[in-house]
């Protein structure tokens, strides 16, 4: 029974432990996939938290998302300079979704003066990675070295 007993703790333990790591966030993966989980279940403000503690930490996945949060204004106030400043922190480390985000606010001149050129060059690189082309405006016409 004694040993049951210290079995029953030991799994108490690692338990909190586990829990423990997740709230804390120790490292970029578990800072995003918390953030994921408060932005599925519409705690956007917890999400953005999660969010740019792992986009602090480089992760590109949560930089481009805490950039859709401000583009859309999910939990924050809608601020195209900011959304366009983590789209950019991602599309740099060669995120197609964030690439084409950014084109999009080229095209659109949202956050940026318009810029047909830089659109082109930004939908241009996440074309060469293999993005789908209906997700970029006028594909048809676009012509990319």
């Amino acid at each position: 029974m004694k040993i049951l007993y210290i079995i029953a703790i030991g799994f108490m333990v690692i338990s909190v432990c586990f829990t423990q790591q997740i709230a804390t966030g120790t490292d970029a993966q578990t800072d995003y996939e918390t953030g994921l989980r408060y932005y599925n279940s519409e705690n956007y403000a917890e999400a953005l938290k999660w969010y740019r503690k792992a986009a602090d930490k480089g992760d590109a996945v949560a930089q481009v998302l805490l950039g859709g949060m401000y583009y859309y204004g999910k939990g924050v106030p809608q601020d195209y300079e900011e959304a366009l400043k983590w789209y950019l922190k991602s599309a740099n480390q060669g995120r197609p979704l964030a690439q084409i985000s950014v084109g999009w606010m080229y095209y659109y001149g949202e956050g940026v003066a318009q810029n047909m050129t830089e659109a082109k060059n930004w939908f241009c690189k996440a074309v060469a990675q293999g993005s789908p082309l209906s997700l970029i405006p006028n594909a048809s016409s676009l012509k990319c070295d």
